[in-house]
């Protein structure tokens, strides 16, 4: 069985996530960058995003950004 991706998903794109940080949202960041695509991820707290950023890096080899907001404002 083979998958076909969309044409938006293509190395040298970003993927932006809120609620990045954890749950689905960390799961979708992961395998956004294991897609070799940037990761913006937005998320509450400060400490929760270096530990995500250093998990979505592992992943792929694109660049991570973080963004701490509250995002249900």
């Amino acid at each position: 069985m083979s998958t076909t991706m969309h044409a938006a998903i293509t190395a040298g794109r970003t993927g932006v996530i809120t609620g990045g940080a954890s749950g689905i949202g960390l799961a979708a960041a992961v395998r956004v960058a294991s897609l070799c695509l940037d990761v913006v991820i937005a998320y509450l707290y400060t400490a929760a995003l270096r530990v995500a950023a250093a998990r979505i890096s592992e992943a792929g080899t694109g660049e991570v950004l973080t963004v701490q907001t509250d995002a249900s404002r």
